[in-house]
């Protein structure tokens, strides 16, 4: 949630806005689509998109991930992110 100018995504709770977010996902290295979400749990509505086709970067884990930075002019509200598939 955004109260003066703090995020909370799931992990990520009270981040300001302007810090870095990384996600994490693991897959079979296919493209994802990221997209921001706000709203209650139950009602969430895509705001935007945060990247689209994106590979990510290897871990060793296998896993990919994205560095995202939350925008200064993103407003206050309840915010979580949709990771999904390309294509």
């Amino acid at each position: 949630m955004f109260t003066n100018g703090v995020v909370s995504l799931p992990g990520h709770e009270g981040m300001p806005v302007g810090r870095d977010v990384d996600f994490t996902w693991a897959g079979d290295g296919s493209p994802v689509d990221l997209a921001l979400m706000r709203g209650p749990p139950a009602s969430m509505n895509k705001v935007d998109d945060i990247a689209l086709n994106v590979k990510g970067e290897s871990n060793a884990a296998g896993q990919q991930s994205y560095k995202w930075t939350i925008p200064k002019d993103l407003p206050a509200g309840q915010y979580s992110a949709s990771i999904s598939q390309s294509g």
